[in-house]
């Protein structure tokens, strides 16, 4: 199969979910509730956004995973089409190891930028639990972070408790769109997230609200995500 008959096959397939997703209900309640909730707040600087763990749109993994991921592709587009009536998104990034050449190009001609992922720069940190298994953890791509600030508006589709908890903390995005925020405040075990690094978490969660429950419109994707809203400074993205 051609990477031109894939690509074509893949936006194909996005397109179908699109249609459905226009015509549905949860679209227009998240569209009022954006335009009722999150436009007319204050303190928030938006300038561009970033969508980390989504995974491949590719034709050869399952039919379902690709409908989920289109879908949370979509909805984060319809966000990001309805915030863009009061801020100038320079910039929306992607960025994912499972991406390839045709999920790139997929992705650009939807007018995305797609950051390399560091392959050779990104093995796996060695942890050892008090029973003296060693685990992997995956780093947080710093080449990433330069990309990035406060004012970008973060979207973790299906990234890792740790990589999520550590771009929270560098970044303080003023708009955060996460899954399932609540495991990674109740997670005990440290191999999967450190606890120093949950606490910066706590903390930042601790500085924000609701500002949106946002399970409903990524039914069958997440059993619950959250819009989470920041006020204040703008801030750089930290590197520890």
């Amino acid at each position: 199969m051609s990477s031109r008959h894939v690509l074509r096959q893949m936006k194909a397939e996005c397109d179908a979910v699109k249609a459905e997703w226009d015509v549905s209900p949860e679209r227009t309640e998240l569209i009022s509730a954006i335009e009722d909730i999150i436009l007319p707040a204050e303190g928030i600087h938006l300038d561009s956004a970033c969508c980390l763990g989504l995974g491949t749109f590719r034709p050869k993994t399952n039919r379902h995973e690709r409908f989920y991921r289109f879908r949370q592709l979509i909805t984060f587009e319809t966000i990001l089409a309805h915030l863009g009536t009061k801020y100038e998104f320079k910039a929306v990034y992607f960025q994912g190891p499972e991406f390839s050449p045709i999920d790139v190009e997929f992705l650009e001609l939807r007018d995305h930028i797609v950051v390399p992922f560091p392959y050779d720069a990104s093995k796996s940190r060695q942890y050892e639990d008090s029973s003296s298994i060693t685990l992997q953890r995956k780093p947080l791509d710093r080449n990433m972070l330069g990309s990035v600030s406060s004012s970008t508006m973060f979207f973790s589709a299906g990234l890792s408790m740790n990589l999520t908890a550590e771009f929270v903390r560098a970044v303080r995005p003023f708009l955060y769109l996460g899954t399932k925020p609540q495991e990674i405040l109740q997670c005990d075990m440290d191999w999967v997230i450190s606890p120093s690094l949950q606490k910066d978490f706590k903390k930042f969660v601790d500085s924000c609200e609701v500002a949106l429950d946002a399970s409903r419109f990524f039914k069958h994707i997440t059993e619950e995500s959250f819009l989470w809203r920041r006020s204040g400074s703008l801030e750089k993205a930290v590197v520890d």
